[in-house]
């Protein structure tokens, strides 16, 4: 275990940074809310090594509420989408988690950095019952990863609820 902690409702932008290039791989987990209103979920962002260019891409698949949809982005900013765990209204209390694991962190002769996440919550209602999403995702930069940001969604004033939970480990 690297860090691990439980937010306390105000946290908007989760900074992991001094980390430690002891280890093959990275793995974070977290389990909570978002105060994001007016959606089914809602949305957790990436920034590595605090890089906004267009250096991220991702390829993935989503089930919503029994809907099947893939999601592209090959040359994405920073934040980059990630993740989605239950939001403030339609899944309102209904604890999502969020699972990354980025391999060969430290390498600084590959070409990019991969990472692959699983994410999820489900409500019991008759109606946007349920969101799981799975992702491949690629920074395309040599550096070393020293620093992970994960945020709620970007435009307004949202954060992570109350007892959200976190951990980012190393594992070789």
């Amino acid at each position: 275990v690297i860090k691990k902690g439980i937010l306390d409702g105000t946290t908007d932008v989760l900074t992991l940074d001094s980390i430690p290039q002891t280890f093959t791989h990275l793995e974070f987990s977290m389990g909570g809310i978002t105060t994001q209103a007016s959606m089914t979920r809602g949305y957790v962002y990436i920034k590595i090594n605090n890089t906004t260019t267009s250096i991220y891409g991702y390829v993935g698949l989503s089930r919503e509420s029994g809907s099947i949809s893939q999601h592209a982005n090959l040359a994405g900013s920073g934040p980059s989408v990630d993740a989605r765990l239950g939001a403030a209204n339609n899944q309102a209390n209904s604890c999502g988690n969020y699972r990354c694991t980025l391999f060969n962190y430290k390498d600084t002769t590959l070409s990019g950095k991969t990472w692959f996440s699983e994410s999820g919550n489900n409500d019991g209602s008759s109606s946007n019952y349920d969101v799981q999403q799975i992702n491949g995702g690629l920074w395309l930069s040599t550096a070393a990863i020293t620093r992970l940001d994960f945020s709620v969604y970007i435009d307004t004033g949202n954060s992570f609820k109350a007892g959200t939970s976190y951990i980012l480990a190393g594992w070789k």
